[in-house]
């Protein structure tokens, strides 16, 4: 190493002893191009940032009963360059000589809409006439989205702690009213957008999940029976006595390999659901139903209990699988085909570590093992994935993160806005319509 240093500074150095010279030529060569990588980053990042407004913009332009006069008449031009205006204003990107073009194709049944905007640089985009971008995306406005959002939702005891510390707190301030509050943004979006058609099923899990609302093809195998729930809690579902919560253990279990292994088979074809006399939660599962059912839903729910976060993503994911018709009391149409038309998506909440297992003999971390195995089964079907972690720990974030599959589909969340954000960007990401660039 000092052979080398003592080479390169003969290089450098001058006969006079100066290496002055030397220097200001190579930082003459390299100011250049810092200033090349700076601008190129502002050009991609604008681009970027320039695609969401205009497939926000798009599909505002589309909420015209009569497209085609809209076309015609200029509204829905004017409609889409006033709402992408606005909104690249509100990014703080400027518009000055910015060019739009809003048009549906009635015989394609396709919007489409460009903008050519010019990127902020400091002299490369414009010498290699670069800066000035042309974005353009597409959507057919009259084909709604069929989406189906399964919410696998923390209610464990914690939940009643306030945010910002690990004390209980009133309601209205708790982890999990904010929680509450952020379902109800999730649902809105999709409420608000006239070309999704969205179903949510909700399944609160704290110690297990309450599986009331199967049927009978539920039960059996050597752990409790629907009977025995009888004398471990008199509160139904709907919050009258005398009905049976039933209290789901471990799917899961270890396969040939030594790795544990959930069963997307429904009970009828495979091994029954094994069931343990839990106690918690009391609030059981809602199959998919309408978005302000499933708002109105998650407003009556309670933290209590542990956290089983596998046993409710293992739930989540039955959820949505139309081969568990039979065991679902659906109130409407049974979920869609995988790798159809249909979307679906699983958002899975928690506020801390993994605490408790309901079958003999399993672990911790076979909990979670057994919790990536479902979110990897869940994601190779096809099923988009995002988690949310509430002021979780460093593992459970890196636990939470490997289960969206990707760091920008997991959302870590310290405060209330935080959580309401986290919602409404899975929405907007689960909706977007962009099927071209």
């Amino acid at each position: 190493m000092h052979v080398f240093s003592s080479r390169l500074y003969s290089m450098l150095r001058r006969e006079d002893g100066s290496i002055a010279a030397t220097s200001g030529l190579l930082m003459t060569l390299m100011v250049p191009t810092i200033i090349a990588a700076v601008d190129l980053t502002n050009i991609s990042k604008t681009r970027e940032e320039v695609q969401a407004h205009l497939d926000g913009a798009l599909i505002a332009a589309t909420k015209f009963d009569n497209l085609t006069e809209a076309n015609d008449s200029g509204k829905l031009h004017d409609r889409g360059h006033r709402f992408l205006f606005n909104s690249l204003r509100s990014a703080d990107i400027a518009t000055e000589n910015a060019e739009t073009s809003f048009e549906y194709d009635t015989g394609a049944n396709v919007m489409r809409g460009s903008v050519e905007i010019v990127a902020p640089t400091i002299f490369t985009g414009r010498i290699l006439g670069i800066d000035r971008l042309v974005v353009t995306s597409e959507v057919v406005p009259r084909e709604k989205i069929e989406l189906e959002v399964a919410l696998s939702i923390d209610v464990s005891g914690s939940m009643a702690w306030a945010i910002d510390s690990d004390t209980p707190t009133t309601v209205g301030s708790r982890r999990i009213d904010a929680l509450q509050e952020g379902v109800r943004s999730l649902a809105s979006v999709f409420d608000n957008n006239r070309l999704v058609d969205a179903r949510i099923s909700v399944i609160p899990y704290s110690s297990s999940v309450n599986i009331a609302t199967t049927t009978e093809v539920i039960g059996g195998g050597d752990a409790a029976t629907p009977a025995d729930m009888t004398t471990i809690n008199g509160i139904a579902p709907d919050g009258s006595a005398g009905s049976n919560p039933i209290w789901a253990a471990e799917r899961a279990e270890r396969s040939g390999n030594g790795k544990m292994q959930i069963s997307a088979k429904p009970p009828k074809e495979s091994k029954k659901t094994p069931l343990k006399a839990v106690g918690t939660p009391k609030a059981p599962v809602l199959p998919l139903s309408d978005t302000q059912a499933a708002a109105t839903y998650i407003s009556t729910v309670e933290p209590e209990g542990g956290t089983a976060g596998h046993i409710g993503a293992e739930w989540a994911f039955y959820s949505l699988l139309p081969k568990w018709q039979d065991v679902w009391e659906h109130p409407g149409k049974a979920p869609g085909e995988l790798n159809s038309a249909t979307r679906k998506v699983i958002v899975i909440i928690t506020d801390g570590d993994f605490t408790v297992t309901q079958t003999e003999g399993l672990t911790i971390d076979d909990a979670y093992e057994a919790f990536q195995n479902t979110c990897k089964t869940a994601r190779e079907a096809g099923i988009m994935v995002y988690t949310i972690g509430l002021k979780v720990s460093a593992m459970t974030d890196a636990e939470l993160t490997r289960c969206a599959g990707a760091e920008d589909n997991h959302f870590p969340v310290g405060d209330r806005t935080a959580i309401a954000d986290a919602f409404t960007q899975i929405a907007e990401k689960a909706t977007r319509l962009r099927i071209s660039k």
